[in-house]
Order: structure tokens, then C-alpha cells, then sequence
């Protein structure tokens, strides 16, 4: 009678995950290990110390291998790094350290970027507000921020960096201020700068803030200001929707297990895999109106 082989045993650690996104990535994860692996699930909540800590258990416990969503941090994870030095197999997914060779899967962030900011640019939106979270340190928002620049200066345009914010603090996994005084930020901002137009914000749960701010000003959305978004929960018929870049979370999924079977079995490939992201249109943008020769927003 022929034994089966035993299937490895690999660790997941995620920050953390929502309806916007994570969500389908670990469904993805999860029906892609299907045949091939195990996997043990952990959450970091984004916290680089309990990071190490849980996958020093993993690698304790005796996974063979782990797929790890780094935490927002700066620096490098001292145990991440040991895999890499030691060949442990190890992909990262969402970011990739600058410098370090380990495998890594993520979306096309610079062209998801891109693409957002040259569907603004095509409405006539020439003064873009971009909000981002306060650690934005993270390659993910470092290449979406390239993205956004190569595309304005495609057009032989100038980004205004005067309209960036990156001041925004209830989105992270452990906030650092409430949804209220984001809400103030975001206003405050649009106040000090009348020209914009439109926003490209790099969290869906950034752009729901930023269309409450928009409302409480007495502008409307997108009439008045158009919203693009990174992410968006499962768009419903009735609702409404934010115009937003969709990351392909099942492809993710399916190519981190795939490269991390292949290291298992011996091939150790630390090519980074960039995924395509797809632009989604919803009820937040809208062509800039010219209403009697002058530039009506």
C-alpha cells in the first residue's frame, strides 16, 4: 500500500485583514494550499515585535516554510532577515524590503498608481490631493507615490507635493488619533488648498474619512471634489461605490504559495513577482465641468 506523502506545514502571518483587503488574500491563500500544504494563521496587528515573536514560534513549532505580510515598519524584521541569511523558505507578500533578497509577491503599485492618476489627469484633474497614512515608510506606499509622480510628469505635468498629506492617523492597526480628528485634518487641508480638484487616497478607509470631510464642508462628492481609492469592499449594485484600484488578491495568493512549494522542494528563486491591479469605476469621480470659459469644479 503506497504511503501518501505528507503534506509541509507552512506559517501565514498577516498584519492584519478587512473587507477592503486581506480578506480574499487569505481565502486565496487558503484554497490555493488546498492539496499542496497546512498553514497556521497569525496576526501581528502590525507590530513588528510580536512579528518576531510569533514567527520565532512558527519556526519553534517546526513549519517548513512561512509567508509573511510585514508589519508597517521601517526597519527590517531581525527574524526575517535570519531566513534569508539561513535559505528558510520565505515569501513576503503586500511589501518587499529595499535591499534584502527575499522572494516577495505584490501587486504593480507604481502602475496601479499610475493608472489612478492618469484617469484623474484624462477628467481634466491637474490639482490632486494624495492622503496617505503617517507611516509612509512602507515600499507598498513609497511605489504607489512613484506611480502618482511618473504619471504627472508623463503628461509633462508637475505633481504639487504642497497638496500631499500624510498626516493621517485612525488607520493604522493600532490608531494613533480618532476618526474625528482625521475627519478635522483632511478639512483643514482642503480648506488651506481650494484649488484641488480631486483625491487619491492610499487606503479605502482613508477616502471614507475624506468623503465625510468633503460633505462637511458643504461640497459634494465627486461634483465638487472626485475621490479615487486604494481597495474597496466588494462593490454592491444598490450602494455607492468609490472609483478604486482593485488588487488582485486571489493571483497574489496563488503565486505566494506556488513559489513557496517551489522553495520547499529545493528551487530558491528570489525574483520579486509583480501582480497587475485593475482601475474600477465607481460613483466618486467626475469630469471636471467648463462652464462659461471659466474652470468650474
Amino acid at each position: 500500500k503506497s504511503v501518501s506523502p505528507k503534506k509541509p506545514l507552512f506559517g501565514l502571518v498577516m498584519t492584519d485583514f478587512s473587507d477592503s483587503y486581506g480578506k480574499e488574500l487569505v481565502a486565496s491563500l487558503e484554497e490555493a494550499s488546498d492539496n499542496n500544504c497546512f498553514l497556521i494563521l497569525r496576526r501581528s496587528i502590525g507590530i513588528p515585535e510580536r512579528e518576531d515573536k510569533i514567527i520565532q514560534e512558527l519556526v519553534d513549532f517546526g513549519v517548513s516554510g512561512l509567508i509573511v505580510f510585514p508589519a508597517k515598519a521601517r526597519h527590517y524584521s531581525s527574524e526575517i532577515l535570519k531566513m534569508v541569511v539561513n535559505r528558510f523558505p520565505l515569501v513576503l507578500i503586500d511589501r518587499s524590503y529595499k535591499g534584502v533578497a527575499a522572494a516577495a509577491v505584490s501587486s504593480d503599485n507604481v502602475a496601479a498608481a499610475n493608472k489612478a492618476t492618469n484617469y484623474l489627469i484624462d477628467l481634466g484633474h491637474e490639482n490632486i490631493g494624495v492622503f496617505m497614512p503617517c507611516n509612509y515608510e512602507t515600499t507598498t506606499i513609497q511605489d504607489r507615490l512613484l506611480g502618482i509622480v511618473e504619471a504627472f510628469a508623463e503628461k509633462q505635468l508637475i505633481a504639487n507635493r504642497e497638496l500631499w498629506c500624510s498626516d493621517i492617523k485612525s488607520t493604522l492597526p493600532f490608531p494613533e488619533a480618532s476618526k474625528r480628528e482625521d475627519i478635522e485634518v483632511i478639512k483643514e487641508n482642503i480648506k488651506k488648498n481650494p484649488k484641488i480638484t480631486a483625491l487619491i487616497t492610499l487606503e479605502y478607509s482613508i477616502a471614507l474619512l475624506a468623503k465625510i470631510a468633503i460633505q462637511e464642508l458643504g461640497m459634494h462628492v465627486p461634483r465638487d471634489i472626485s475621490i479615487i481609492c486604494f481597495d474597496s469592499p466588494e462593490l454592491s449594485n444598490q450602494s455607492w461605490n468609490f472609483t478604486h484600484i482593485k488588487q488582485d488578491e486571489k493571483e497574489i495568493g496563488r503565486l505566494a504559495i506556488k513559489r513557496l512549494m517551489e522553495m520547499y522542494h529545493g528551487e530558491f528563486n528570489i525574483n520579486s513577482e509583480l501582480v497587475p491591479a485593475k482601475l474600477i469605476e465607481g460613483n466618486s469621480t467626475s469630469r471636471i465641468k467648463i462652464k462659461d470659459g471659466l474652470l468650474n469644479k
